[in-house]
């Protein structure tokens, strides 16, 4: 476009604009905003004559260039939730039988793509905090780079998710019920700060990490560990309330995890999302994936009662899709070894404890034939060391029934599911809003919630 065309096209805008406007703009300023125009318009100009693309690529924005060395992808999530709870106002520590409303459970942007060639990779994926009722902290959860070998070998360090439970592998915009089970809540890895290798090959993949332990995101190398619940009383030693993992929050001072999986069919990006769509064309998809942990945290960086802390733990995974439906299950097993615990302040006693916990997730969801609609269910249950309590069930199941209607794909999806808390409460901590739990020490707690994602 020549420079006599651009003017003319601007002084033509700007006649409507009429002497009111022409009384609050100098020439200088005209001369100002033709120039900047221009300057822009060139530089379009520039960025297409150069080859460079800018669009959507059906899973995020992009711009890239000409020789496909330097790519930027712009991606978001938002996930908008309404939940309704109904439990026992006699097992309620403020004697609530019910509570409501609405939440942001997620609201997310990420930054992914390469520079100088395909093989860097980089990744950053920040989140408003729908937990901070206060005002929303942006919170870093991925800061990655890495590089990808032509051989199937690569390597990434930065801030991550470490790769151990499947269904924490998962994106959170790819779940199938509206949030992860409270057995995957329990002993999920969190994003670490670190180094993995990874061997990829047709058939099978291999991931090594070294980092600073589970749910270390965000920490200095030079923060603590707290292993107790507030529950726990350090006086008496009463463990009636509960008693915490040395899993997660603060560094360790050394974490190993390993993670295989063993494809006998299908495509690797197949497992990417629990959801298969119907009419997709893939072939079915089948997996088996096997992880193991283990973090040591020495007691001159352990804040709280105890001492030297490890953590071991161990996962084992199938998983099966076909054309429109999808079955998924999973086993873990967490043991805890902390030693040197204060259990009477006053005399100075102390004593070592070790919990093995377990827990398994079964689901599967299948689509109405000729619809947008899938339909699904989720058992999980919790198996606590009955050490941790002096009295009360040990046990933890919760059953959960949905459907999800997809109206574009996962880009806009409505998720609507109802939880059963089948027993009573004794044997957790704490909390979990995002999941719709609340404790209580009686059994048949339920759970409704509506939500919709909108991913782009």
């Amino acid at each position: 476009m020549s420079k006599t065309v651009m003017v003319s096209l601007l002084a033509g805008a700007a006649i409507p604009l009429g002497s009111a406007a022409a009384a609050y703009t100098t020439p200088d300023e005209v001369r100002a905003i033709v120039a900047e125009a221009l300057s822009d318009a060139q530089t379009r100009s520039s960025l297409l004559q150069s080859g460079a693309s800018v669009g959507h690529d059906g899973r995020s924005f992009f711009i890239g260039d000409a020789s496909g060395n330097f790519r930027l992808e712009i991606g978001g999530l938002v996930q908008t939730r309404y939940t309704m709870n109904f439990r026992d106002s006699k097992g309620d520590a403020q004697g609530r039988d019910f509570d409501s409303g609405f939440s942001i459970a997620r609201s997310q942007l990420s930054f992914a793509g390469h520079v100088v060639n395909p093989n860097l990779f980089y990744g950053i994926k920040a989140e408003f905090n729908g937990d901070d009722i206060d005002n929303g902290d942006f919170n870093l959860r991925d800061a990655f780079l890495g590089y990808r070998w032509d051989n199937g070998w690569q390597v990434k360090f930065g801030q991550f998710r470490t790769r151990f439970l499947q269904e924490d592998n998962i994106l959170d915009e790819f779940q199938l019920a509206a949030e992860r089970s409270l057995t995957n809540a329990f002993f999920r890895q969190g994003e670490s700060q670190g180094i993995e290798l990874g061997y990829l090959q047709e058939d099978f993949r291999i991931f090594l990490a070294f980092t600073d332990g589970f749910r270390s995101r965000n920490t200095q190398f030079t923060e603590g560990k707290t292993l107790f619940a507030p529950e726990f009383d350090p006086i008496t030693g009463d463990l009636s309330n509960g008693f915490d993992t040395a899993i997660g929050g603060g560094e360790a001072d050394l974490a190993f995890t390993a993670r295989a999986d063993i494809k006998f069919s299908g495509m690797w990006d197949q497992f990417d999302s629990f959801t298969s769509m119907p009419g997709s064309g893939d072939a079915m998809a089948m997996m088996l994936g096997l992880a193991a942990h283990y973090e040591f945290t020495d007691s001159d960086r352990v804040t709280g009662a105890g001492g030297d802390a490890w953590y071991f733990s161990a996962t084992a995974d199938f998983t099966i899709q076909g054309d429109g439906w999808n079955f998924f299950v999973a086993g873990i097993w967490g043991h805890s070894d902390v030693s040197s615990v204060v259990t009477n302040e006053i005399t100075g006693d102390t004593s070592s404890f070790e919990f093995d916990d377990f827990g398994i997730v079964v689901q599967g969801g299948i689509f109405i034939p000729d619809t947008d609609w899938e339909v699904f269910a989720r058992y999980d249950v919790l198996f606590l060391d009955n050490d941790r309590f002096s009295s009360g069930d040990d046990n933890f199941s919760t059953i959960t029934v949905g459907t999800n209607w997809y109206w574009a794909g996962q880009a806009a999806k409505f998720t609507f599911d109802l939880q059963w808390f089948i027993d009573e409460a004794t044997a957790l901590t704490q909390d979990n809003a995002q999941v719709g739990y609340f404790r209580n020490t009686e059994k048949n707690q339920v759970a409704l919630r509506f939500q919709f994602q909108l991913l782009f």
